[in-house]
């Protein structure tokens, strides 16, 4: 596959990963249980990966040693929070509150803390990346750091703060997701213009 095509592809995936998180979120706010929209949220965070490897791989020289640790602390936050979304999506939502409360108070409930942290980590080490590297925009590098901090803790903000938080970060995937795909393509429509 031609690296063109890959970037052109993975920002695509960034701007939906980033479109589904925001969507979702800001009507989980409304209808907190609804399988639908947690089953949206899930659809983004499994385009992720295709994602955060794009923007990794368009800065990879520019972001040095800090952009391979924050891609690889991101991809293991992604795996982990895709697994905790899929969990409250599919098996904790068939569960009485109580049994919920119950779960969430032992080992489960520290699992998915340490998935929020390392999340946290994963994207505020890929956002100092980003910011530093210089290839794409610094305002969406700082966006995404900011939006992530209410979705890596949960369990420490309101509702709304979150779905606020996931706004912001689905601008910010978006907006990187977009010039992923648009530089590539002007790129490659530059050099096939001037190849003649």
């Amino acid at each position: 596959m031609a690296s063109s095509t890959l970037f052109r592809l993975s920002g695509w995936a960034t701007i939906v990963a980033g479109a589904l998180t925001a969507v979702a979120w800001v009507l989980l706010y409304f209808y907190p249980t609804s399988l639908a929209l947690n089953a949206l949220n899930l659809i983004g965070l499994v385009l992720s990966p295709l994602a955060i490897t794009g923007l990794y791989l368009r800065q990879r020289e520019e972001s040095g040693a800090l952009g391979a640790v924050g891609y690889v602390v991101g991809m293991i936050a992604i795996g982990l929070v895709t697994g905790l979304v899929y969990t409250n999506t599919f098996a904790l939502s068939s569960l009485s509150e109580s049994q919920q409360r119950d779960l969430l108070a032992g080992v489960t409930g520290a699992a998915f803390g340490a998935s929020g942290i390392v999340m946290l980590v994963g994207m505020i080490l890929f956002g100092a990346a980003t910011f530093r590297a210089g290839v794409f925009p610094r305002v969406p590098a700082v966006v995404l750091v900011i939006g992530s901090v209410p979705l890596s803790l949960v369990p420490l903000f309101p509702p709304v703060a979150i779905s606020a938080g996931a706004v912001l970060f689905g601008v910010a995937l978006i907006w990187l997701g977009y010039r992923l795909s648009w530089e590539r393509s002007q790129r490659t429509a530059f050099a096939s213009g001037h190849a003649t």
